[in-house]
């Protein structure tokens, strides 16, 4: 489709970190943005599941509410979605045709024109809320150009350094650029430090940060391949056997920013909409479960925090298993690190070939994983289907695959 080509064109061009752009385009749209309540999401692991689960809540609470997320999973819509539907082609192409001229001359990046077309998107449909998950940062985010209702800033660690700083101050500073002046907001667990600047700095700025984890209660009784089940209390909400399609620890931290920036809003208080926001949660690729035999689980995690977070959870939700770790790797992430976490938790690493430039060439890991951790077995997969057949003989075998979403095609082909 032709206006793929002009999208593609700008990704190419790379990321323009900054405001000036997208403030002028939107000016030129009309600010889109202005026209709807607001829910913003920075971070670095977690931002999705906590959009997504604001964004499920909303929708069952009856607000027809708009979430912009990124990068894709399977296709390019996926960024942009309204109670769940993708947004139509139709309507892409019609903003790019209308707006090319805009978006050239203001020289703007393939996220800050994905962002105009997201608000413009919402407008036309007439949204009550829009769930916005920042694209990397928060300060220079393409997104950060709007007041919000309430704000979130997931769990911050290294990534993106490039881009965000080089150490875990720098970045935190970055992601904390949502807060604007007398605005209201959650964060949960965080290291000592970056929580401490939070704090601060939404102090600095006049505006409430809430820790979730002091306000929302939340235990599991109980889990299997596909949810856990909570009991979570919070204001005068009381909600017991709740059944979570998100696995893991991490999860139940996400679902308390979630909530705690529910209550903030303060009229979503209705206990069987929150019920079933929360047990209709749909997010593909965050611990998935894609095949039973061998049990196998897809998660996009792909910096060390987020991959020793799924690998502890699997070896507590399956401690008598032997788990094997399919992984294609981006060439930004650092693969030291994450290779002395794999070494941790598991014996047997598959390297699975993504032939595009941007990830590590799987002879590269091979060598210098080997180099580092000789008693790890490292191998190539190049062939997901295998799984089903070789593979599966393997005694109490578990499966991970993970490192980037770019495996995520290859996986919902496969199974």
């Amino acid at each position: 489709m032709a206006y793929y080509t002009f999208l593609n064109k700008l990704k190419k061009e790379g990321i323009k970190p900054g405001l000036s752009r997208t403030i002028a385009t939107l000016a030129k749209l009309g600010d889109p943005q202005k026209d709807y309540h607001k829910i913003h999401i920075a971070g670095t692991n977690g931002k999705a599941s906590v959009s997504t689960i604001i964004a499920s809540i909303l929708q069952k609470s009856g607000y027809k509410t708009g979430l912009y997320t990124s990068p894709e999973l399977t296709e390019f819509n996926d960024r942009i979605k309204i109670n769940g539907q993708k947004i139509e082609n139709s309507f892409i192409e019609k903003f790019i045709i209308n707006y090319k001229s805009v978006l050239t001359r203001n020289k703007v990046s393939f996220f800050e024109a994905v962002t105009c077309l997201a608000f413009s998107y919402f407008q036309e449909q007439n949204v009550d809320y829009a769930v916005l998950e920042t694209g990397m940062g928060g300060r220079f985010d393409a997104t950060n150009v709007v007041s919000p209702a309430a704000f979130a800033i997931t769990n911050i660690s290294k990534d993106h350094q490039k881009y965000l700083g080089d150490t875990l101050a720098e970045i935190t500073k970055e992601k904390a650029g949502i807060i604007k002046k007398n605005s209201q907001g959650a964060t949960g667990r965080q290291r000592e430090d970056v929580l401490a600047f939070l704090r601060q700095f939404a102090v600095a700025k006049e505006a409430k940060l809430f820790y979730a984890p002091e306000y929302i209660k939340i235990d599991s009784s109980k889990r299997d391949l596909h949810q856990q089940v909570l009991n979570i209390n919070y204001d005068n909400i009381e909600l017991t056997h709740v059944k979570y399609p998100l696995l893991g620890d991490f999860q139940i931290d996400n679902l308390q920013i979630a909530l705690q920036v529910i209550s903030l809003l303060g009229n979503i208080n209705n206990i069987e909409a929150i019920r079933k926001g929360i047990e209709n949660v749909h997010l593909r690729g965050r611990l998935e479960l894609v095949h039973k035999n061998p049990i196998t689980y897809y998660d996009v995690g792909h910096n060390p925090k987020a991959l020793k977070k799924i690998l502890k959870n699997l070896a507590i939700m399956y401690p008598d298993f032997d788990l094997n770790v399919i992984i294609a790797l981006k060439k930004d992430k650092e693969y030291k690190e994450i290779g002395r976490i794999l070494n941790k938790y598991t014996k047997n690493v598959y390297l699975f070939p993504i032939p595009q430039s941007k990830y590590y060439d799987s002879h590269q890991l091979y060598e210098n994983w080997k180099r580092m951790y000789p008693q790890l077995e490292i191998n190539k997969i190049d062939k997901l289907d295998n799984l089903k057949t070789h593979y599966s003989r393997k005694e109490r075998a578990l499966w991970l695959i993970t490192g980037t979403h770019g495996l995520a095609k290859y996986v919902y082909i496969a199974f």
